[in-house]
């Protein structure tokens, strides 16, 4: 068809526009059908001629303005790779068995499109010229309708098929390929066909107008719409030879000419003010899943009509349109001008239009009609017979379906009784119990009303909270603000407010086994047969916030309120709240179908829980909440009714549910409301990071410096894209799975270079999870600073600056050393030239004037007393001499010492004492000297005597002398030991005695520096880093302590703190 046609089509689609509704269509639109509609002002592209794909959750769409990409909620213009599109306006779209795309171009040509890569075919490979209309694949081969010609294309080059293949038109417009395989041609005059496994064409008798197109329905018939015939069947492919004498003269009342299509009763066509000829206005066929026929009508919208009426129409009989339904643009449609036609996988049906695309889907949920008058004042809904009780303040109704079957405009409720009832219940033995706001009625079966009086003021109007019937006939009734009520055969008793905990319950529910339960603000309180009571609130699981119902089901007790769900087993709760998902969040109606299925009735839609998953999903925690969420989507008019306590969900003796909303009261039959059981996968389709955009490709590597990124990603779901929920995870970030909601993205910061896994899992729009996440590998490059040989050089020059640091630091201390010791060498030396020039060379002196003296003296004794003396005064000086030659052979050693940088000074240096044994020689030598009365002194040794340093050996001797002449001058003992202990870590010294003790007050004169032995002891003590403590007590002795650790067993810090001890000389 030339720009000739396709203008006159436009006028005469703006002409049905302008005309109105024809007198014979339904007014309703599509009731029972969901629609959404994109135009350009969301994203979608505007003249969409050609639609593709529908599966795997991808829908392809050829416009007037190139390819377009559609997931379910994003148009994404397809760019790919060099070369790009030669041209923009597409009429042709086919995705190929190996998913690659056939796109036929407006100003001809034809271009494919496989893995990025863009291949064009024209008339130098074969392709005949004119715009091409149509692609389709057939007998293994690809075949194209183009305005020139019929070509076939064979892997490598096209072809045009002509009288030798028995096609002899000049040209072609449609190509159609039924589920036998058979390839039908309508070349605008003629219908041709080409059987599966044949090699030429047959003319099939069949005259067509212009514009014709073809389908076929569930019974294999081929339909054909065209400006001749109108819509109508053509019979069975067996019978194609009795088509030829089918009438083609056009059906009452027959196409009109544009100019007076304003006044005429609708027609599918228009006569042509060029020629005469009819052309169709019918742009595309369509029979779905469910057998109703879709046809789009340029001009005026999409019209459908149920399997029932196409099936019952005889072949050649033109369809009747006003035995279906329009959807136009007073029901929401974007546009009148439709094009293509095409069914996703899961169901619904998509059309195209000059504004962009919307979608159909047949609603789950049926509504009951008339009832909206009532909607304000809410309903209460009780099982009545196989159907249920409606009641409201304005009446009652029963309703039941027949058959479980809807008609297309819902159920229409008969009038039970025009008494007003706010609350209505069907007791167990048949009887209707009704409360009107002021009392309470009953009817029996077959019997009148009977008012039945509360012990209430008679003037007290009130509303009910709710109501039950017990087992035995009785009823339980919750008045607002006033109490609860027990109805019997023996009167109304009213229910103590102490049994209720002194809180007027909102809900109440009587199980199976006669107990009754009522709700509370967050407590639930059950009374059973025999008077016991029960009370669960917080402290055993309930967190439901303020209980709305109370429904008794084979999985345990369903607690509902506003801040969740609750499932109570064996005296605990279990609640899954609004926080973990608000689909859980004030739920008014629960009610459990045959199947152990549970539906709940909430602000969000209806919730179904599989009876399979109901433990572990309120057991579980840590598992994604696994549902079915039916909305307005599936014909759920507002939400579940939230006013007051009653039950908004029951089940019918048929297995039907009913639910309440806030416009309205529905039903659906959940064995034809089969939950979708197939799992969707998910793709990542982009990695952006630093404003790129870089392909989602196993083991994508990001420049160096990256540290945050953004992963895009998607559900191949088509339909009801926004009801898909995510959860991801990033290995090595992400302990556990995050839960991304619909959000479709998924954001990190602050990550370093490495190899990366990002995993993501979907839920298809009927809860239920994917077991295998989709799987994305990358790797962030390193900076210089961040490989790891980086990391090495940088941790060894640490470990060197330290070494260094260390070293040096050492060397310093012991630079400080070196002089500390050189100081302290001076002033020995200096000490011992003092002690020789003056002490000794004045003691020795002193000695031989005494020496004198003593041999004058005349008395014997006296003499051998005074030579005694001078004999220990000799010893004395003596031992001053060795002193002072040791104090200049230890300046010697020491020197030598310090020339030697890694040697200690480990040796003794004591002269002819050195050895193990010298120090105990020493000892027990000054012991023996010192303590002069005979008997008087003891020493013992222990342990396995061993050569310490000099030093210390000498500090040692110096305070043993020390301990052993006090004892000797103030302690007045009878008795002195010494003690030498070598332990194997420590040398232990002690000198104790048996005299008089220490005096009270010998502490205060050490610190006033009044004992300068003991200050003396303690000093040298400090200089060896050793323990040094004095007991005595008066009249008991006194015993001093000195512990010495042994060098060579302390450890490092201890060595350390020894090495930074200042050194006193």
């Amino acid at each position: 068809m030339t720009r000739f046609w396709t203008g006159l089509v436009l006028a005469a689609a703006c002409l049905l526009g302008a005309a109105g509704a024809p007198a014979h269509a339904v007014g309703d639109g599509l009731s029972d059908f969901s629609h959404r509609s994109w135009t350009v002002r969301d994203g979608a592209p505007p003249d969409v001629w050609t639609l593709g794909g529908g599966r795997e959750g991808v829908l392809w769409l050829g416009t007037g303005m190139g390819l377009y990409r559609f997931d379910g909620l994003r148009f994404e213009r397809y760019r790919p790779g060099d070369p790009s599109l030669p041209a923009l306006n597409i009429n042709a779209l086919l995705v190929d068995d190996d998913r690659s795309l056939w796109l036929g171009l407006f100003d001809g040509g034809i271009v494919q499109l496989r893995e990025g890569r863009v291949v064009r075919y024209g008339a130098d490979r074969g392709l005949p010229g004119g715009r091409v209309l149509r692609l389709v694949r057939a007998s293994g081969a690809l075949w194209a309708a183009a305005g020139k010609g019929l070509a076939r294309f064979d892997g490598r080059r096209w072809s045009r098929v002509g009288e030798a293949q028995g096609y002899p038109e000049p040209g072609a417009e449609y190509l159609f390929r039924d589920r036998q395989g058979t390839l039908w041609v309508s070349s605008g005059e003629r219908l041709y066909r080409l059987a599966a496994g044949a090699e030429r064409f047959e003319y099939t008798g069949v005259s067509t107008g212009r514009a014709a197109v073809m389908t076929q329905d569930g019974q294999d018939r081929l339909w054909l719409a065209d400006g001749r015939g109108g819509v109508r069947p053509l019979g069975l492919p067996g019978s194609w030879r009795a088509w030829a004498s089918l009438p083609e003269t056009a059906p009452a009342p027959g196409p009109v000419r544009a100019d007076d299509l304003a006044a005429a009763p609708f027609s599918p066509s228009v006569v042509s003010s060029r020629d005469g000829s009819p052309v169709s206005l019918v742009k595309q066929m369509l029979f779905a899943s469910d057998g109703g026929l879709w046809v789009t009508v340029n001009g005026r919208g999409v019209f459908r009509t149920d399997a029932a009426d196409t099936a019952r129409l005889p072949a050649g009989e033109q369809l009747d349109w006003t035995r279906g339904r329009w959807f136009t643009v007073a029901d929401g449609l974007g546009s009148s001008i439709t094009v293509p036609l095409l069914e996703s996988d899961d169901g619904e049906i998509w059309v195209g239009t000059n504004v962009g695309v919307s979608s159909l889907r047949q609603h789950r949920i049926q509504r009951v009609t008339r009832l909206e008058d009532a909607a304000s004042t809410g309903f209460s809904v009780q099982p009545d017979g196989s159907g249920v009780l409606l009641s409201s303040s304005s009446a009652s109704w029963r309703v039941d379906p027949p058959g479980g079957a809807v008609r297309e405009n819902g159920v229409d409720p008969r009038p039970l009784s025009r008494r007003s009832a706010t609350q209505a219940v069907r007791a167990t033995d048949g009887s209707l119990w009704l409360w009107d706001n002021e009392a309470l009625w009953r009817s029996p079966p077959g019997g009148r009303w009977e008012r039945w009086n509360l012990p209430l003021p008679a003037s007290l109007r009130v509303a009910a909270e709710s109501m039950a019937a017990d087992p035995t006939g009785g009823l339980w009734l919750s008045l607002h603000d006033v109490g609860v009520f027990h109805a019997t055969r023996a009167g109304v008793e009213r229910v103590k407010e102490a049994e209720l905990d002194g809180v007027p319950p909102g809900a109440l529910a009587v199980d199976a086994d006669g107990a009754v339960w009522f709700g509370h603000d967050g407590v639930l309180t059950g009374i059973d047969d025999r008077g016991r009571r029960q009370r669960f609130g917080p402290e055993q699981g309930l967190r439901a916030g303020r209980i709305l119902t109370v429904t008794n089901t084979r999985h345990g007790l369903i607690v509902a309120g506003e801040n969740g769900v609750a499932l109570g087993r064996e005296g605990r709760f279990s609640t899954i709240t609004l926080d973990r998902d608000p689909a859980f969040g004030r739920v008014s109606g629960v009610v459990e179908s045959f199947d152990g299925d549970l539906w709940l009735n909430g602000a969000r839609g209806l919730v179904r829980l599989a009876a399979a998953e109901v433990p572990s999903l309120f057991v579980e925690t840590a598992r994604p909440l696994s549902y079915q969420l039916l909305d307005a989507a599936d014909g759920l008019p507002g939400i579940a009714r939230q006013a007051s306590a009653t039950p908004t969900a029951v089940r019918d003796a048929r297995g039907r549910l009913w639910f309440v909303t806030n416009l309205g009261v529905v039903w659906l039959d959940p064995s034809r409301t089969p939950r979708n059981s197939r799992e969707v996968g998910v793709d990542v389709q982009a990695l952006m990071a630093g404003g790129q955009s870089y392909p989602a490709a196993q083991g994508q590597e990001l420049p160096e410096g990256t540290n945050a990124l953004t992963l895009r990603y998607a559900a191949r779901v088509l339909s009801r894209a926004d009801q898909v929920r995510y959860r991801f995870r990033l290995t090595g970030v992400d302990a556990d799975w995050r839960d991304a909601g619909t959000q479709r993205e998924a954001t990190y910061a602050n990550l370093g270079p490495g190899a990366y896994r990002f995993e993501v899992l979907a839920s298809n729009p009927d809860g239920l999870w994917s077991r295998q996440p989709t799987v994305l590998s990358f790797r962030i490059a390193p900076m210089l600073h961040q490989h790891p040989a980086f990391r090495w050089a940088v941790a060894l020059a640490l470990i060197v600056a330290v070494w260094g640091g260390y070293r040096l630091r050492v060397r310093s201390l012991q630079a400080r050393l070196r002089q500390r010791l050189a100081d302290r060498h001076r002033e020995r030396e200096r000490i011992a030239r003092d002690l020789h020039d003056t002490l000794l060379q004045g003691f020795q002196g002193l000695l031989l004037g005494l020496d004198a003296s003593v041999r004058r003296v005349a008395d014997a004794a006296l003499r051998h007393k005074m030579e005694r003396d001078l004999t220990r005064a000799e010893s004395l000086l003596a031992e001053g001499r060795d002193r002072v030659g040791q104090l200049r052979q230890r300046i010697d050693d020491e020197d030598a010492a310090d020339r030697d940088d890694d040697h200690d000074d480990d040796r003794d240096g004591s002269g002819d004492d050195s050895g193990v044994d010298g120090l105990v020689d020493r000892l027990r030598r000054a012991g023996q000297d010192l303590i002069r009365a005979p008997g008087q002194f003891r020493m013992s040794v222990s342990g396995a005597p061993r050569t310490l340093p000099a030093s210390v050996e000498d500090e040692l001797m110096l305070i043993a002398r020390e301990g052993l002449v006090n004892a000797d001058r103030h302690a007045r003992a009878t008795e002195v030991t010494l003690a030498l202990d070598y332990r194997a870590d420590a040398v232990i010294l002690s000198v104790r005695d048996n005299g008089i003790g220490l005096p009270p007050d010998w502490e205060s004169r050490q610190a006033r520096g009044l004992r300068y032995g003991m200050c003396g002891m303690r000093e040298r003590a400090r200089l060896m880093n050793a323990d040094f403590s004095v007991h005595g007590v008066p009249g008991a002795g006194t015993e001093l302590v000195l512990h010495v650790a042994d060098p060579r067993h302390v450890g490092w810090r201890g060595r350390w703190r020894q090495a930074r001890t200042p050194v006193s000389p």
